[in-house]
């Protein structure tokens, strides 16, 4: 028992430290724009950029927002483990599970990415995002160093994978509007 009791707390140990090591890492992390059209690790996007300074509010703010939540929510379930620990550290089951909690809930992760359109491209579903935002044709290519007919075909093979026939009938379908594949020949 006193070997269980002895490796939770060098478990413990380690995973604070990577905790604290891991604070700095996002914060250096999300003082910068994301690089690219689709973001999974809580980086901005510079339009998003653009709206949070409109809002009166730096990167930092955001940053240090955004890691003090996950903070909060570390020591939320690392107090969890250790009063588990404290209150039933004879029990193996129950240093178990401390450890787990520990060791799942207190790590401060990116997001897992969702999966949209799992049939579309990496590709797809960058011009698809950028679309979106309202782009045009030839702000695609540039941003993505494509020709605008090449972002063309791009749109046209989202169209036939999400089964709308044409850019006309891309209204009609829900959600198509707001995705920005609308009738419009940029």
């Amino acid at each position: 028992m006193m070997l269980a009791r002895a490796a939770w707390i060098a478990v413990v140990t380690l995973t604070m430290s990577l905790i604290v090591a891991s604070i700095l890492a996002k914060i250096a992390l999300l003082h910068v724009p994301c690089p690219t059209a689709r973001c999974t690790t809580g980086q901005l996007h510079p339009a998003s950029l653009r709206t949070l300074e409109d809002l009166g509010l730096s990167l930092d703010t955001f940053a240090v927002y955004t890691v003090a939540i996950d903070v909060i929510f570390a020591v939320v379930w690392c107090a969890a483990a250790v009063l588990i620990f404290w209150r039933r550290s004879y029990d193996l089951m129950a240093c178990g599970a401390s450890g787990r909690l520990m060791d799942f809930f207190s790590g401060i992760r990116p997001p897992a990415p969702l999966e949209v359109f799992p049939e579309l491209s990496e590709r797809e579903r960058e011009i698809l995002d950028l679309k979106a935002q309202g782009r045009k044709y030839p702000e695609i290519a540039a941003e993505l160093y494509l020709s605008p007919k090449t972002v063309r075909n791009y749109v046209s093979n989202i169209l036939h994978k999400l089964q709308i026939a044409d850019r006309a009938e891309a209204p009609a379908k829900p959600g198509s509007a707001r995705m920005g594949l609308s009738d419009e020949r940029d």
